[in-house]
């Protein structure tokens, strides 16, 4: 039962930001620059379309692995420090 909440809840959603997209396209974009005006399945497309050029990872993506990896080689290098570089770094850190 859990697997089938969870799907509706994905699938209510993804309509709600469909509409909002479409809504939001049809109030700006023809005002602002003279677009055209498009339907609800062209702006699914337009989601489809910007998740396809921008990427799967969700905001922050690559940002949250680079930090992740900037952070496991800062850790790694204060592991094999001896306490008077320890100490030092961390003197020079606190000015």
């Amino acid at each position: 039962m859990r697997p089938i909440k969870i799907a509706l809840k994905v699938i209510v959603i993804l309509a709600l930001v469909t509409l909002v997209t479409m809504l939001l396209w049809n109030w700006l974009v023809p005002v602002l620059f003279g677009g055209p005006v498009i339907n609800y399945i062209q702006a699914l497309g337009l989601l489809i379309l910007s998740k396809i050029l921008l990427g799967f990872g969700g905001p922050g993506h690559f940002q949250r692995a680079r930090n992740r990896h900037f952070w496991n080689k800062f850790k790694d290098k204060l592991e094999h420090m001896t306490p008077e570089e320890r100490e030092k770094f961390t003197s020079h850190m606190c000015l």
